[in-house]
């Protein structure tokens, strides 16, 4: 018996729920751009410090999960199906914090 197929890959259930744990500032760094860019009257302040700090939490997470994603699909201990739903986490992640950033641009920059 070969002992690559001996072995049980596990831990895909977790690690895709910590991947979305990591990629889901990027999603709330949409929608506090999209209520920014609406114009509500009271909501700048509070949605803009919000906007601001998930999108630097979105940077660090996507990188981690990267990361997690590149070695867990080298080792091949997880089901492939598993590192394909990452990689379309991470993805979706990427082009939501870019679409996020071309709703609302920072004055500050």
């Amino acid at each position: 018996m070969d002992e690559e197929n001996a072995l049980p890959k596990g831990g895909g259930v977790t690690t895709l729920l910590f991947t979305v744990l990591l990629v889901s500032p990027c999603f709330f760094a949409w929608a506090s751009s999209y209520v920014i860019s609406q114009g509500g009257i009271n909501s700048h302040s509070g949605m803009w410090f919000m906007y601001q700090v998930s999108q630097y939490l979105a940077y660090l997470g996507l990188l981690v999960a990267l990361v997690l994603t590149i070695i867990h699909g080298s080792q091949g201990r997880m089901s492939r199906i598993f590192v394909f739903l990452m990689a379309l986490l991470i993805v979706s992640g990427i082009s939501a914090l870019w679409y996020a950033n071309h709703i609302y641009r920072s004055p500050w920059y």
